[in-house]
C-alpha cells in the first residue's frame, strides 16, 4: 500500500512538472501569436493605404494575400508582375503619345505666327541674323556678321548662331546657342514672340563671341593634345634607342654573334631596329608601334609585346 502511494505521489509530481512546462510554452506561443497578429494587422493597414493610392491613380485595386488563402499558388502568383500591369504600362505610353501630338498641334500655329511676324526680318537684320533651314517646328538662325567684334573675319559666317526648337515632350520652346538653352515654357502667352526677339537682340553679340571663344578653345585643345602626343612619341623613340644602344645589350648580342643595324628603318606605324647575324640576315627586330607606344619584338612573322617576356610565355599579337 505504501509503495502504491509513493508511486502515485511521484506520478503526480511528474505531471505537475510537465504541466508547468506546457503552461510556459502556451504563454510563449500566445505572445508570438499576438505579435504576429499585430504584424498582420499592420500589413493589412498598409495594403489598404496602397489601394487608396491606386484608386487615386485610377488603377484597379489589388487583393493582397494575407490570409491562408493568399499563401497558396494563387497568392504567390499575385506577387509576380501581371499582364494587367503591362497593359496599364502600354496605356500610359498611349497617353504620353497623345500628349505629345496635342502639344505639337498647339505649338504649330504659334510657331507659324512667329515666323510670319512683320518685325521679324527687321529685328534679325539688326543683329546680323537671317532665317535658315526650317523643319518640324524648328528653325535655324544664321550668323550674317562678316566680322567679329575685334575686326577679324567671322569664320562662323553663314553658320547657325541660334536654333529655335520646340520640344513636344517637355511642351516648351527653347533657343539653343553657344550660351546654352533659353527656355520659353509659356509659349501660348501673347508676348511669346516678342520675348524671343528680345532675347535675340540682347544676346546675339554675346553668343557670337562665345562661339568664337569655343572654337578657339577647341583649336588650342587639339594643338595641346598633338603637342603632348608628339612629346610622348619622341620619348618612346628615345627609350627604344637607349635600349638598343645599351652597352650590356650590345655585349650580349655580340656574344650571340649578332648586332643591331646602324640606323632604324621606318614602316607604316612603326620604327624598327633590325638585329642581324654575321651574314647580315635579320634574326629579329625591336620595333616601336607609333599608335600605341608599345615596344615589340618582331620574329617569325609575329609581333610580341616586349613586356610579355616578363611572364612565362610571350603573348603573340598578330602576323606582320
Amino acid at each position: 500500500m505504501t509503495v502504491i502511494l509513493l508511486v502515485l505521489l511521484w506520478n503526480t509530481f511528474q505531471i505537475w512538472l510537465v504541466s508547468g512546462v506546457v503552461s510556459r510554452v502556451d504563454k510563449y506561443n500566445l505572445g508570438s501569436v499576438e505579435e504576429m497578429g499585430q504584424v498582420v494587422g499592420d500589413v493589412k493597414m498598409f495594403a489598404e493605404d496602397l489601394n487608396e493610392i491606386r484608386r487615386f491613380l485610377l488603377l484597379p485595386e489589388r487583393q493582397y494575400g494575407l490570409g491562408e488563402e493568399g499563401m497558396g499558388e494563387e497568392g504567390a502568383a499575385e506577387q509576380e508582375p501581371t499582364n494587367a500591369v503591362a497593359l496599364y504600362a502600354f496605356l500610359d505610353g498611349l497617353k504620353k503619345e497623345r500628349a505629345v501630338e496635342q502639344n505639337r498641334s498647339a505649338a504649330q500655329p504659334i510657331f507659324d505666327a512667329f515666323l510670319a511676324r512683320e518685325d521679324l526680318s527687321a529685328t534679325l537684320e539688326q543683329v546680323a541674323l537671317s532665317l535658315g533651314e526650317r523643319a518640324d517646328l524648328q528653325v535655324k538662325l544664321l550668323d550674317q556678321a562678316a566680322k567679329n567684334a575685334d575686326g577679324t573675319a567671322n569664320e562662323n559666317f553663314g553658320l547657325p548662331l541660334f536654333s529655335l526648337v520646340f520640344s513636344p515632350e517637355e511642351n516648351l520652346f527653347r533657343l539653343q546657342s553657344a550660351l546654352g538653352d533659353q527656355q520659353f515654357k509659356d509659349y501660348t502667352a501673347e508676348n511669346f514672340g516678342a520675348e524671343v526677339l528680345a532675347y535675340l537682340t540682347g544676346n546675339a553679340a554675346a553668343a557670337r563671341q562665345k562661339k568664337v571663344q569655343d572654337v578657339l578653345a577647341a583649336q588650342q585643345a587639339l594643338e595641346e593634345a598633338a603637342r603632348r602626343e608628339t612629346e610622348m612619341l619622341e620619348d618612346r623613340k628615345q627609350e627604344l634607342h637607349d635600349l638598343v644602344s645599351d652597352p650590356a645589350f650590345v655585349d650580349t648580342l655580340t656574344g650571340l654573334g649578332l648586332k643591331v643595324a646602324a640606323e632604324p628603318r621606318q614602316e607604316i606605324n612603326k620604327q624598327i631596329y633590325d638585329v642581324l647575324d654575321e651574314g647580315g640576315r635579320v634574326k629579329f627586330s625591336l620595333a616601336l608601334e607609333v599608335s600605341s607606344g608599345m615596344i615589340k619584338v618582331l620574329r617569325d612573322n609575329q609581333e610580341i609585346d616586349l613586356k610579355s617576356f616578363l611572364e612565362e610565355t610571350g603573348s603573340k599579337k598578330k602576323p606582320w
